[in-house]
């Protein structure tokens, strides 16, 4: 599966200390890489989109077809605002 970042995703994700950049990228890219990506992941209903938990972050994203696309990443305290 292909990965792309949001706008809003990318912004997030360049607020992020670079250790938070890589452990982010490196799980995003772990997830993708498995046959069956949603048994890491929760279907959230308030953000119609799926959540994956990376140490303090949550990362909003859906897929479609091969790709996984990043909407959001929030801290974990800060995602249920």
């Amino acid at each position: 599966m292909r990965i792309n970042y949001s706008h809003k995703a990318m912004a997030q994700l360049e607020a992020l200390s670079k250790d938070n950049q890589k452990r982010v990228a490196a799980k995003m890219r772990f997830f993708a890489q498995q046959q069956d990506i949603f048994k890491f992941a929760k279907f959230i209903a308030a953000h119609d989109a799926y959540r994956l938990r990376v140490g303090d972050y949550r990362i909003y994203f859906e897929v479609k077809e091969d790709t996984v696309t990043v909407r959001t990443i929030k801290r974990r305290d800060k995602a249920y605002d």
